[in-house]
């Protein structure tokens, strides 16, 4: 029988009065330097490669859900939060990336609601789409109020105000 011993310094002192001590949550083997007393793994992942950042990229614009990408890549959702909001940054901002408008334009405003945590935190998302390049030209995420529905209109382009518009007949349209 052959046997191997190997032995582990410590990444901050360079000891190697190490103990095992646990595991983490991946599984692997956690370590306790007894001289400094840090404790951690030895070969801890240090970051992701751009290759495995951009596979996930493409899954994400796939529409794969969140822990689909957590199981098939072993990424965290919360690490591809974070790329999501990296990438979000990088965007162009919405007013650059639409098309000339057009008079016979037609713009279609419309209100969806959806919850964060409960269904107590309601938040209305507020939507204005051109029906011709069916691109959305503004958006606005507040509650289902006078104020928000200005809001959007505040944020539709001035080559888009002047266009005609249709919405499903809420009170809060008829004061913008």
């Amino acid at each position: 029988m052959i046997r191997t011993i190997i032995t582990h310094q410590c990444p901050q002192c360079g000891s190697q009065n190490m103990v095992k001590n646990g595991h983490e949550y991946k599984g692997a083997q956690k370590y306790q330097c007894k001289d400094c007393m840090s404790y951690g793994t030895l070969d801890a992942q240090r970051g992701y490669d751009n290759q495995t950042r951009r596979q996930v990229r493409r899954a994400v614009l796939e529409r794969m859900s969140l822990r689909g990408i957590a199981r098939v890549f072993g990424v965290s959702r919360r690490t591809v939060a974070k790329w999501l909001e990296q990438w979000a940054h990088q965007l162009p901002p919405l007013a650059t990336t639409l098309g000339e408008a057009r008079r016979d334009d037609v713009l279609e405003l419309d209100e969806m609601w959806s919850f964060v945590l409960k269904k107590t935190n309601k938040r209305w998302v507020w939507v204005a789409l051109c029906r011709r390049t069916r691109q959305i030209v503004a958006y606005f995420i507040g509650d289902r109020s006078q104020t928000s529905c200005l809001h959007l209109w505040r944020r539709i382009p001035r080559a888009y105000r002047r266009c005609s518009s249709f919405s499903d007949c809420w009170e809060a349209y008829q004061h913008c």
